[in-house]
């Protein structure tokens, strides 16, 4: 459900500590539902890895490495891609 779209709509609020050095990684599900040729999605278990292979980058250097990734895996998209990067400093 799209944040703020309904506004009678219930959000599941989620409270955690960041420790310097951490980084967040925000995204819509047009990032993890991409689909391959083969019909295969990026899924989340591909992007974690990513993040997880790349977290010593810079924020701005991170998503350009996720949406390079998302064109090697397909240059097809259907949906939106939204992704927002923060690293705890």
């Amino acid at each position: 459900m799209p944040l703020g779209l309904l506004d009678a709509r219930e959000y599941e609020e989620v409270t955690f500590q960041a420790e310097p050095g951490d980084t967040i990684v925000l995204y819509s599900d047009g990032i993890t539902d991409h689909i391959n040729p083969s019909g295969t999605e990026f899924g989340r278990g591909r992007l974690a890895q990513l993040v997880r292979s790349n977290c010593h980058i810079s924020a701005d250097a991170l998503i350009l490495e996720i949406f390079k990734e998302l064109d090697k895996f397909s240059t097809v998209a259907f949906d939106d891609q939204s992704v927002f990067v923060m690293k705890v400093r």
